[in-house]
């Protein structure tokens, strides 16, 4: 059997059972799916499916579409998805190690880390942002161009600890250390930049930096 003809089987399975065993037609598939009868005979004969309309038809229902197109039950799915914990990567954001960056934004891709890597990292399993950094005021702890990992469910300062924040005057990551005055102050890294006092009313923690990815290996 085809494998378009095997999916589509098992989509007749969700529409029988919903109808009370009555007998399902490629007609009343095609309806399900939302195409025309025509468009989906023309599918069938090239051995292709309307993947678009089957991840709509499988979300309404909430079956998995694993099972509908290969046939993997739901429960080993949950058993693998489960080892792997997933970041948020900001390919096009930067936080800065020098003068102020922009805000991470929305755009981000989703990346799975593998146990031993989250396990190595020591933070909230799917709570983590990948950065880049710009700059060189973090220098030797965090270099020009080094990804960094981000926890967001750490907020609470632990003084001396790095941290991404949001300043008045852009993102950075720093080191902060709770002034005398009540105020923050971001310390660099680098003995060249010197520290920044802000508000903790202007700024809003990002969260802690976990773990640095270094680019280079110099």
């Amino acid at each position: 059997m085809k494998r378009v003809e095997e999916v589509l089987e098992r989509i007749r399975e969700i529409i029988a059972s919903e109808a009370n065993g009555k007998r399902v037609k490629d007609a009343d598939i095609a309806r399900e799916l939302g195409v025309s009868a025509g468009a989906l005979a023309t599918l069938k004969n090239r051995d292709r499916l309307p993947i678009e309309e089957i991840a709509a038809f499988c979300a309404k229902r909430r079956v998995s579409i694993n099972w509908v197109l290969f046939n993997q039950s739901a429960a080993s799915l949950v058993e693998n998805t489960e080892k792997y914990s997933f970041a948020r990567y900001f390919s096009e954001a930067r936080l800065s190690a020098g003068g102020g960056a922009f805000d991470l934004g929305e755009e981000y891709e989703t990346t799975a880390l593998s146990p031993c890597f989250t396990d190595a990292l020591n933070g909230s399993k799917n709570a983590i942002d990948i950065v880049k950094v710009e700059g060189d005021s973090m220098e030797t702890t965090i270099k020009n161009g080094d990804l960094i990992f981000v926890d967001r469910d750490e907020t609470r300062i632990k003084d001396g600890a790095i941290y991404a924040i949001a300043a008045p005057l852009g993102l950075f990551v720093k080191r902060l250390r709770r002034a005398a005055n009540g105020s923050l102050t971001l310390a660099s890294d680098n003995a060249a930049y010197p520290d920044i006092e802000v508000s903790p009313n202007e700024t809003r923690l990002i969260g802690r930096v976990i773990g640095v990815f270094s680019v280079d290996l110099r």
